[in-house]
């Protein structure tokens, strides 16, 4: 056997070491080749996919699974401006206003001309009722030359809220010009409009807005409150009748009212009620009074007189006050709410056999871009054997078109009439249809079951005019 020492050449001509060597080199760059390769991709690759679920789960309204793993994924990649600024989104979609500014804080210095996480800051100033905070961010930021339609669409609401209609009007301006057919530009432009006193302008605004399937609705309703405003009064009048399910004599009833809207915050009412029941027949006069303190909270008064009575009170006394207690508008939790208004309001009659004094508290939630409200209340009465009766009561309305409001509901009340029956239970349905931007049609079917066995069925039709 022979044996060739290690320095013998291969059939190249290159020494078996140098092979070896160049093998050994080129495997050992091959493999940091792949592991950079692996190394330079699998995390990036990986963070894109776990930021692509992060955001499915905020799509879901899973704000708290998202949040977790927003936190988690920061503990691994810490100074993601993207995860921070993730971060911020939730936190605010939560409500954690101040936490959600600390986060967004931490993005803008990690990347200062990051505009997302200015236009979030803005964003969670105006969820938190700092519109002023909110345009200190955004004018730096969004100049007349940004081509971004939601970024002047927000400055333009922040300035809107801050008391700066001119800017506002400029950066409206600016976004309608960018897209032409962004119906919130024209209606943000027709808003800005009326807080300068412009009806006329804001008018031709806000039919442009008209024309936009999305901003319809919101447009008819910004129109025809500046046709109410022209027209100050509004007569209303129904009859109805009630047959019971005994030997009982149908009721007959029918108003006749007229409001007058002194201006935007104050409304008087006037009017007379004729009622025929067990055989007798009551006249009731009565004038009420609707005043706006602020922005967010009014009150009412009322009085009424029913001379020789025989079943309604002779005279009636009625006061209360109303405050928006929040505003969901905007937050995604998941449902489209909006403003809650809380109310309450307190009452003293006077019958042939005493006082009854009465009471309730209740709150309005509206949704559905204000296009739907549930009023929910609760209550009672002390009567004139000193009793208490509870009464509660249930209503849903819902602005099915711009001319047809449809509502429905369900109470309980007791019936302190001179000849009463005690509590009673009440279904009703109707529906509220303008048939010109004038002439208007009420009509309501109403089912009261009382607790001696009495079962009432009533349907009430009505019309109201506005001059």
């Amino acid at each position: 056997m022979i044996i060739y020492p290690s320095s013998a050449p291969d059939r190249s001509g290159r020494n078996l070491t140098d092979v070896v060597t160049a093998a050994a080199v080129t495997t050992l760059l091959g493999t940091a080749l792949l592991v950079s390769i692996f190394l330079g991709t699998r995390p990036a690759a990986a963070a894109e996919a776990s930021l692509e679920a992060l955001q499915e789960l905020r799509g879901q309204n899973r704000f708290e699974a998202a949040l977790d793993m927003a936190e988690q994924l920061l503990l691994e990649t810490p100074g993601n401006a993207d995860l921070l600024l993730v971060k911020g989104q939730l936190q605010a979609f939560l409500g954690q206003h101040d936490a959600a500014l600390e986060t967004l804080a931490e993005a803008a210095a990690i990347a200062p001309d990051y505009l997302d996480i200015r236009l979030m800051q803005a964003r969670v100033q105006l969820f938190a009722e700092a519109p002023e905070a909110a345009l200190n961010v955004l004018v730096p930021v969004v100049p007349p030359s940004l081509e971004r339609v939601d970024a002047q669409l927000l400055l333009g609401r922040a300035a809107l809220a801050a008391g700066e209609p001119e800017t506002a009007r400029r950066a409206f301006a600016r976004a309608a010009e960018i897209a032409p057919d962004n119906g919130d530009a024209w209606l943000g432009l027709g808003d800005a409009a009326l807080e300068t006193g412009s009806v006329s302008r804001a008018q031709l605004d806000f039919e442009r807005a008209l024309a936009v399937p999305d901003t319809a609705p919101v447009a008819r309703q910004r129109l025809d409150a500046l046709a109410l405003g022209e027209r100050r009064f509004e007569l209303t009048t129904d009859v109805s009748g009630s047959r019971f399910n005994n030997d009982l004599d149908d009721w007959h009833e029918g108003s006749i009212a007229l409001g007058w809207r002194l201006d935007d915050r104050r409304l008087l009412t006037t009017g007379i009620a004729v009622a025929n029941r067990f055989d007798a027949t009551d006249v009731q006069l009565g004038l009420g009074w609707n005043a706006r303190i602020d922005d967010d909270s009014g009150y009412l008064l009322g009085a009424a007189v029913s001379p020789g009575a025989d079943f309604l009170p002779s005279w009636l006394l009625r006061a209360g006050y109303d405050h928006r207690l929040y505003d969901l508008e905007g937050r995604e939790i998941g449902l489209d709410l909006g403003a809650g208004i809380g109310f309450i309001e307190g009452s003293l009659a006077s019958y042939d056999d005493g006082l009854v004094q009465g009471f309730e508290a209740g709150i309005v939630q509206y949704g559905w871009q204000g296009r739907a409200w549930l009023t929910a209340k609760a209550g009672g009465s002390f009567g004139t054997n000193g009793a208490f009766d509870p009464s509660y009561g249930l209503r849903l309305d819902v602005q099915a078109t711009t001319d047809t409001r449809v509502f429905l509901g369900f109470g309980q009340a007791y019936d302190n009439s001179g000849q009463g029956t005690g509590t009673t239970e009440s279904y009703f349905t109707g529906i509220d249809h303008m048939l010109t931007d004038r002439l208007g049609l009420i009509a309501t079917v109403a089912l009261e079951d009382r607790e001696n066995g009495v079962r009432r069925t009533s349907v009430s039709l009505g019309m109201r005019v506005r001059f």
